[in-house]
C-alpha cells in the first residue's frame, strides 16, 4: 500500500464464526471476531506499508476501499546546510542520488547496508535526515521476498545508531517502509556507528543535515 492509506473497509462474508487476524507490515496488528454471515469491517491501517490476511477458512471479503490517503512530500533544507554526505568520511555507505517510494528523489542521501562508521569529530549536536528502507539492489523479487519474510519471522530487522560506542537511538526498518524525518542526538561526540540487523534492506539517510 506504500504507507500512504489510513484505513481499510471491507464486506466481508463468513460461512461461520472466525476469527480473521489482519498483519500490517508483517506483524500482528488485528484480531476480528467474524460471525456467521455478512458483516462490514474496517482496518486501521496506520499508514502501513503491506496488510496481511490470516486464513479463516470458508469466506470472502468484497467491496474493500482505502480511505485516508494522505501526500508525502520531501522537506525542502536550508540553503547553507551541512550535509553528513559532503562534510563526513563514512565508512560503509554509499552516496549520491536515490527516489523514495512516493517518487520524491534527493541528491544528498547515504545509503546503508549492514555497519557504517560516521568521523564526526566533536563537530555536531544532532543529524536530522529523512529515513526510508528499500530492498538490496541486485536481488530477483522472488529472491527478495524470501529474505524479508526470513526477517519477518526472526525480527531481526532494526538499525541502532552508536555515538561514542553508546546507543543514542533505534530505528525498526518495518516502520521505515514511508519516509519519515529523524533526529539522531550526536551530542559533539567523535563517532557515529549505524549497526544493522542484516543486509537485506538498507536504509537511506536522505537530506541529512548535520547541526
Amino acid at each position: 500500500m506504500g504507507g500512504k492509506y489510513e484505513k481499510l473497509t471491507f464486506d466481508c462474508y463468513a460461512k461461520y464464526e472466525k476469527t480473521l487476524s489482519i498483519y500490517l507490515d508483517g506483524k500482528l496488528a488485528q484480531e476480528i471476531e467474524l460471525v456467521e454471515g455478512m458483516q462490514t469491517v474496517t482496518v486501521p491501517l496506520n499508514y502501513a506499508g503491506t496488510i496481511g490476511f490470516g486464513s479463516f477458512g470458508e469466506g470472502w471479503i468484497a467491496n474493500a476501499i482505502l480511505s485516508g490517503e494522505r501526500t508525502v512530500t520531501k522537506p525542502v533544507p536550508p540553503a547553507n546546510a551541512t550535509y553528513l554526505a559532503d562534510a563526513c568520511t563514512i565508512n560503509g555507505g554509499a552516496r549520491g542520488s536515490v527516489t523514495d517510494t512516493f517518487e520524491n528523489e534527493y541528491t544528498n542521501a547515504v545509503e546503508l547496508g549492514g555497519t557504517a562508521t560516521i568521523s564526526l569529530n566533536g563537530k555536531y549536536k544532532t543529524l536530522t535526515a529523512t529515513v526510508f528502507k528499500k530492498a538490496k539492489t541486485g536481488e530477483s523479487t522472488t529472491e527478495t521476498r524470501k529474505y524479508a519474510l526470513k526477517y519477518i519471522f526472526e525480527n531481526n530487522h532494526t538499525y541502532k545508531f552508536y555515538v561514542d560506542g553508546n546507543v543514542v537511538a533505534e530505528i525498526d526498518l518495518w516502520d521505515a517502509t514511508s519516509p519519515q524525518t529523524i533526529e539522531i542526538p550526536l551530542n559533539y561526540g567523535m563517532e557515529l556507528k549505524i549497526e544493522g540487523s542484516n543486509s537485506v534492506h538498507h536504509l537511506f539517510l536522505a537530506d541529512a543535515i548535520l547541526e
